[in-house]
């Protein structure tokens, strides 16, 4: 089976969002992905309005302008605002969703959710078609994806010393797959001491869960993580301030020399 593999880009939140179909049938996935791809950019621009730091209009800037109704009138806007909450207690505090003026800030959760959200919206139906075997949704290294048929995705981890280069290759089905590093988010990390990690990578069923787990245990240390990997067994990688890596796989760690 000769399988191929075409992607759109579209811009929202500041950041590419590459939408990616696999298949046998090329011009069925251009024509896929020229419909999907509106669809796809309006809903990312409905989220970054709801949720940005950066509009003054967006709900996000209104609660924190004191409108707290919005717990109760918004049932999405609360339904993040729990999931926020639940990730800094799941974390131990590691992820932490309210800045260093202890006002609210989701947009460290919001991207991995939103992909999520609308993978499974536009892009998992997609794979009911015999001819496309694969799906991909990646919002700036962060990505849901899923596949049928035994095809693989081939995701290739980036080296925080050299992103001309890779570092880590996965060969996946379907999850998503989240990387924090402070070369490219540190605004959204807070750690609360020296850092000695360079670099974090997830992988989970939901990409939310990954991205996450990501940015907490980007901050937590190189310690602290090695602990949350096993107590609650995740699996990914991560690169050490002395440019090692290791592997994770359900809570157990692989040093590589």
């Amino acid at each position: 089976m000769t399988v191929t593999v075409k992607s759109t880009v579209v811009e929202s939140m500041t950041i590419p969002f590459t939408i990616s179909i696999a298949g046998q049938d090329v011009e069925l996935i251009k024509s896929r992905l020229h419909q999907l791809a509106g669809s796809i950019k309006s809903a990312l621009d409905q989220i970054d309005r709801r949720y940005s730091t950066y509009r003054p209009d967006s709900l996000v800037s209104q609660f924190r302008d004191g409108n707290e109704e919005l717990l109760v009138t918004d049932a999405e806007f609360k339904q993040v605002y729990d999931a926020c909450l639940n990730a800094k207690q799941l974390t131990n505090g590691c992820f932490d969703p309210f800045d260093s003026q202890q006002r609210y800030d989701p947009l460290g959760y919001v991207k991995g959710w939103a992909i999520e959200l609308l993978f499974d919206r536009y892009l998992r139906p997609e794979l009911q078609r015999t001819e496309i075997v694969g799906v991909c949704l990646n919002g700036g290294g962060d990505m849901q994806f899923a596949s049928q048929h035994d095809f693989k995705w081939q995701i290739g981890i980036e080296d925080p010393s050299d992103l001309q280069t890779l570092i880590a290759g996965y060969q996946l089905t379907n999850g998503g797959l989240a990387t924090s590093g402070y070369s490219k988010r540190g605004a959204h990390v807070r750690s609360s001491g020296q850092p000695d990690l360079l670099q974090v990578t997830v992988f989970a069923p939901k990409l939310a869960t990954a991205d996450v787990w990501a940015t907490a245990l980007l901050a937590a240390g190189e310690q602290s993580l090695r602990q949350l990997v096993a107590d609650h067994q995740l699996s990914g990688c991560f690169v050490n301030q002395h440019h090692q890596l290791s592997y994770f796989n359900q809570g157990v760690i692989t040093d590589v020399d």
